[in-house]
């Protein structure tokens, strides 16, 4: 019965918060649960505000128990690197792409074309001429540039789980504006985390910037862009979160 008690509180406790651990020899102490991998836990110690990586076997079962409810419930907080606060960030452009369009300008031309028929009989000529005039409008050829970008991450403070935010941008009013925005989650740790981000040619084409999120923490730990003012867009909107 008192099993069957204990394992209630547990189930109902709540999560991320302090927590009573008993160990499978019987001792106790109280903390707080860090991370959750597959066979070992990390716990703070309140008694020595000492954290530590531990086997999961060490504790008793209604601790276990606790252990896997926790990651499902807490998949966030159970992200690794919340001790990480900047990472290394390097973008640099593999290739560029640069095709055109002919686009009509709205203006029109008017071509003339004059022709002359020369016929003669005898002593007179005759000379007959044709004017032709045919509208057609006025083109331009219209220079479309995009790029496919080499994004490298590298964390010197161990591993951690990152959302990294991508930005294609081009000038609209005169105003830099995000026209195309890659998304995805990265696994970043010493000299690891790459990939490719491509856009296709667009006019007016400005430039490209990453902005990198610790899931961990929610917070901006890397920018970096392909000029001055993208980085400074970039790091507004990841310190208002409105990427």
């Amino acid at each position: 019965m008192k099993s069957i008690i204990a394992l209630l509180l547990i189930l109902f406790a709540p999560l991320g918060y302090s927590y009573s651990f008993t160990s499978s020899e019987g001792s106790t102490f109280e903390g707080q649960l860090i991370r959750v991998e597959e066979s070992q836990v990390t716990i703070l110690r309140y008694a020595d505000q000492n954290e530590f990586s531990i086997p999961k076997s060490r504790f008793i079962e209604a601790d276990q128990v606790y252990f896997e409810r926790w990651a499902i419930e807490n998949p966030q907080l159970n992200f690794p690197g919340r001790g990480v606060s900047q990472i290394s960030l390097r973008c640099t452009t593999a290739r560029t792409n640069d095709e055109s369009i002919i686009r009509e300008t709205g203006k029109t031309f008017i071509d003339i074309d004059v022709s002359n028929s020369v016929y003669w009989n005898y002593n007179w000529l005759t000379v007959e001429t044709t004017v032709t005039a045919t509208i057609r409008p006025e083109t331009e050829k219209v220079r479309l540039k995009g790029a496919t970008v080499h994004v490298r991450g590298s964390s010197v403070s161990g591993p951690v789980y990152t959302r990294i935010y991508t930005a294609f941008f081009v000038k609209m009013g005169g105003a830099p504006k995000i026209f195309k925005l890659d998304e995805r989650n990265v696994m970043v740790d010493r000299g690891k985390g790459e990939f490719f981000v491509s856009c296709n040619p667009v006019e007016n084409y400005y430039g490209y910037g990453a902005l990198v999120m610790n899931l961990a923490t929610g917070k901006m730990i890397g920018v970096a862009g392909s000029n001055h003012s993208i980085k400074q867009i970039l790091e507004q909107k990841g310190r208002s979160g409105k990427i």
